[in-house]
């Protein structure tokens, strides 16, 4: 088995380091001024928009764009636990 097959693919590193520093900022969210707020929220938005896009255009299967959501917030989670 080919030792390179079971790493990530350099394009969903960026997307789940993107959804976790997006969360991350959320998370943080009642720390900081509103204009931050909606700036992080512009981002979260945009995240979400790009997973949709990576989706509709099958770069990314549903289950793939989920499962990366679901491990960024778990990440978000322990960051600020």
């Amino acid at each position: 088995m080919n030792p390179m097959s079971h790493r990530t693919p350099p394009h969903r590193r960026l997307l789940s380091t993107m959804i976790v520093l997006g969360l991350l900022g959320l998370l943080g969210a009642p720390a900081v001024h509103a204009q931050e707020r909606e700036s992080l929220e512009s981002l979260r938005q945009t995240t979400l928009a790009l997973i949709d896009a990576l989706v509709k255009g099958g770069v990314l299967t549903r289950a793939q764009a989920d499962a990366l959501l679901k491990q960024a917030q778990e990440k978000a989670a322990a960051a600020t636990a």
